[in-house]
């Protein structure tokens, strides 16, 4: 049977979609984020469908606003991210996953464990604590729920953990007060995509497409990485210690409406396990 691929990163530094700007207040950027995010926290992949919404998922300034006042509205600064990232990170320089493929730089296991690929995974995992306890056993307890669920003769409980949300957001009835830099976004968007009938079932990814060099995109983070290290090595006799763990997402076709996100915003199917009893590698 195949692996259950909720927590594999995407294949590429996420490329938005979406260019709002003129808002008085960042809260009012949110749809446009939820949409551009699909729903996940881009951290650690946890995902709407698994929580109350409003209480578990945050806006963050990846930019502090104290740092940079004049970012404190701009949407380019801002992620979709869970409560629990959002607290870790604070005001940390973590490596922007708007340049750097975290999919090249984190792994997670079918235990739940997760693994630093290279020097950008490992700061990553140490500045976010994505190898803690508490983190590991959360993601284990995911995986281990949908594949029982997974099995049951009952699909739909099953589905419900990997669909997309129900209340997808229509942007195309929001006015950035001050224009859109990519207003083909809105036709891309998750909701006009089920107004034409070509929403995918799950949310998928395929890691074999539009993957991005690592090492090229986290050039700016390497000495940070490795100051980071250091002071971990001299303080706490963590030195050569390697944090936490992550993993990837294979994809096959399904029937009709069941594709894959791809990173370019096209799609492609999927096999599902109800239909010629194939596998389903959801995501």
């Amino acid at each position: 049977m195949s692996r259950i691929t909720v927590f594999d990163y995407p294949p590429g530094a996420h490329q938005r979609r979406h260019g709002p700007s003129g808002y008085a207040d960042y809260a009012s950027y949110r749809d446009w984020l939820r949409d551009d995010f699909c729903f996940r926290c881009v951290f650690c992949l946890r995902r709407e469908q698994w929580d109350r919404r409003l209480a578990a998922f945050h806006i963050d300034h990846f930019i502090p606003q104290h740092a940079d006042p004049s970012k404190g509205l701009e949407y380019g600064n801002l992620l979709y991210v869970c409560a629990s990232c959002n607290s870790v990170k604070g005001e940390l320089a973590v490596p922007n996953p708007c340049d750097v493929n975290y999919g090249e730089c984190l792994q997670i296991r079918d235990d739940g464990s997760i693994e630093a690929l290279n020097p950008i995974g490992r700061s990553v995992v140490g500045l976010l604590a994505l190898d803690d306890p508490d983190a590991t056993r959360y993601r284990k307890l995911i995986l281990d729920t949908l594949r029982v669920l997974r099995t049951g003769d009952d699909q739909r409980v099953y589905e419900e953990w990997i669909r997309f949300p129900s209340d997808l957001p229509d942007l195309s009835r929001k006015q950035a007060p001050a224009g859109n830099s990519r207003p083909q976004g809105i036709a891309d968007s998750w909701f006009a995509r089920r107004v034409r009938g070509e929403l995918p079932r799950f949310i998928l990814i395929n890691k074999r497409i539009g993957t991005i060099n690592a090492d090229r995109a986290g050039l700016a983070f390497r000495n940070q990485v490795e100051m980071h290290e250091g002071r971990r090595g001299s303080s706490g006799g963590m030195a050569g210690r390697h944090p936490r763990s992550v993993r990837r997402r294979l994809i096959a076709p399904a029937p009709a409406n069941d594709r894959t996100i791809r990173s370019d915003g096209r799609s492609e199917q999927l096999f599902h396990p109800r239909h010629g009893g194939r596998a389903l590698c959801a995501g």
